[in-house]
């Protein structure tokens, strides 16, 4: 069929409702046929997806003769196939018209399929597709081109999906722990919450999705024609496989305080954060903060554990000031006063000493243990003292001041720091400024003797 007598035409206003921006217009090609209708069966299609968007209410619908004589005053002649996006355009383009609708509808069996396109007429971009298949007779393919167009109109609608079974439409009611959760159906969003009644789903099985922060559920339903469902659901957070592998294997898996096996093995461990442990004999614990992701597949753990050695750890303070309590941190974990005997993981550790006077710098310092190790922190004059004695200086040169060890737990201090001199810890270039030294002294133990000190400024 040729001629304008072969195209059906409709402008659409699209209406925003809650802006006052101009709304766009819209025309609508007469549907093509796909086979298993006519061409004149498709076009009464057309004319009815016309009359749904009219009942929107969101569309100001321009008679078709009117549209016709638009495009004969135009002398265009539109061919049976003008159903590209080129042509669409084309015709956008002569009728003055933003957007096109053009589509395609058919039929196999008694399965319907509808296609349909949005494009902007200044550009030809597609700005959307909408397609949708549908088993059953022809008054169900209505009800699917009225989901269509409440689409189209930006109305808050549910996707009409196959349907495997019997032609018609059912409910759902849909309840939840807790509510507020947000739905899905067959796997797309709707801005809908529970509670909620979902009306005119075409019957069928369907599958629904709840979901409220980390907290999930999902469930197939079966919908009668003409029926109504209850759907109780109860939402919890869902897991995901996680990998734990270990160096040494056969390390002990904590999560969140709680045994859960032994490395190398997969646990299925929750959506939310996580607290991991690894704990094994003569090592060192691994320590992990996991935060899973409800998009996440799967993740992998892999932990190493430092070896265990021994950590001696004394203070010694200037003999002309009192220090007060005195208390040790490692790795910001308080210990107690020295002196210290611990065991701990080889590697890079953070040693804090702090004395409640006032006239002592806190000594910090990052070391590394390998082996058994001892380390000695010296507790400088702090300047504010020095400022206060000016006197102290030439008694550091003398000799006169020196570093006694800190006794608080009654342990033996090593005989090489029964009294360090002052300026032999402090060199008298470095009084009163920023250093960091690493004194050796005495004999060497297993792993190595270290005095450690840290300068004022």
């Amino acid at each position: 069929m040729k001629g304008l007598n072969t195209v059906c035409f409709a402008v659409l206003i699209l209406s925003s409702g809650l802006s006052a921006q101009k709304a766009k217009t819209l025309a609508v090609l007469d549907f093509q046929t796909t086979g298993g209708i006519s061409q004149s069966e498709a076009s009464t299609l057309a004319n009815r997806f016309r009359g749904i968007l009219v009942n929107t209410k969101k569309f100001d619908v321009i008679e078709r003769d009117k549209m016709n004589d638009l495009l004969k005053q135009q002398n265009f002649n539109v061919s049976d196939n003008c159903n590209s996006a080129e042509c669409a355009v084309q015709i956008g383009q002569l009728l003055g018209v933003e957007q096109m609708i053009a589509g395609d509808i058919g039929k196999l069996g008694s399965t319907w399929t509808i296609d349909l396109r949005l494009l902007e007429v200044e550009t030809g971009r597609i700005a959307s597709t909408k397609s949708q298949d549908f088993k059953g007779e022809i008054d169900g393919m209505l009800e699917v081109m009225k989901f269509i167009a409440n689409e189209f109109a930006g109305i808050e609608t549910v996707a009409a999906p196959v349907v495997n079974n019997s032609a018609g439409f059912g409910d759902i009611y849909i309840v939840s722990t807790p509510t507020a959760a947000e739905i899905m159906l067959d796997g797309k969003k709707t801005t809908w919450t529970t509670p909620r009644l979902l009306e005119n789903i075409p019957a069928g099985k369907h599958t629904i999705e709840l979901s409220s922060g980390n907290l999930v559920a999902k469930q197939e339903i079966e919908i009668k024609q003409g029926g109504l469902e209850n759907l109780s659901l109860t939402l919890t957070a869902p897991s995901i496989p996680v990998k734990f592998v270990s160096d040494p294997l056969q390390s002990v898996i904590y999560i969140d305080d709680v045994q859960k096996g032994t490395t190398p093995v997969i646990l299925q461990v929750t959506v939310g954060d996580h607290k991991i442990r690894m704990v094994k004999d003569k090592f060192g614990d691994y320590n992990q903060s996991l935060l899973i992701k409800i998009t996440d597949k799967s993740l992998t753990v892999n932990g190493v554990l430092p070896k265990i050695t021994t950590l001696n750890l004394f203070a010694l303070a200037p003999n002309i000031v009192a220090a007060g309590e005195v208390k040790v941190y490692l790795d910001d974990q308080l210990l107690g006063p020295p002196p210290i005997k611990k065991q701990v993981g080889e590697g890079k550790h953070i040693i804090r000493v702090v004395a409640a006077s006032k006239y002592l710098k806190e000594f910090n310092k990052a070391i590394n243990v390998s082996g058994e190790t001892q380390v000695e922190a010296f507790l400088e004059l702090t300047e504010a003292y020095l400022s206060l004695k000016p006197e102290t200086k030439d008694k550091i040169k003398k000799g006169e001041i020196f570093f006694t060890p800190i006794v608080a737990g009654g342990q033996a201090q090593p005989e090489s720091t029964t009294k360090v001199a002052y300026s032999k810890a402090v060199p008298k270039n470095s009084v009163g400024t920023i250093v960091a030294l690493i004194i050796v002294v005495g004999a060497m133990a297993a792993g190595g003797l270290y005095f450690l000190k840290q300068a004022g400024n």
